[in-house]
């Protein structure tokens, strides 16, 4: 490959991690313990951005599932931009994706709570059948 081409791929390369730490910094990242007394205290509109399938095994109380790739798309069904959004997923790492997707959708209040693998409090699971 010609020089160029190694020099136009480190741009973009840089270009992209700068645009990546960018957006990370429009959002909050809270602790869990802070997560659940917010939500015990204020009206918060909690989304859930994993599968319907991985929902109906376990979710937060009064979490909107939306999954990540229809976040775009469904987007009437987010409050307005003035309210706050906190989001999860399963570890972590679709919950930040979406947190920057909702800043560049124009959300002001996004607050990225991680994953409910290690949520250290209640959850709404699916009851098995007998």
């Amino acid at each position: 490959m010609s020089q160029w081409v190694w020099i136009g791929i480190a741009v973009f390369v840089v270009y992209r991690t700068a645009m990546g730490v960018y957006y990370t910094r429009k959002f909050k990242h809270l602790s869990q313990e802070e997560a659940k007394l917010r939500l015990d205290k204020e009206k918060i509109f909690l989304l859930d951005v994993r599968t319907p399938g991985e929902y109906r095994q376990k979710h937060l109380p009064k979490a909107n599932l939306i999954p990540l790739p229809e976040l775009r798309r469904k987007r009437n069904e987010l409050p307005d931009n003035e309210k706050t959004i906190f989001v999860y997923c399963k570890s972590g790492s679709r919950a930040m994706r979406a947190c920057v997707h909702l800043v560049k959708m124009g959300y002001k209040d996004v607050n990225h709570i991680g994953g409910i693998e290690k949520w250290p409090y209640k959850t709404i699971k699916k009851k098995k059948h007998a």
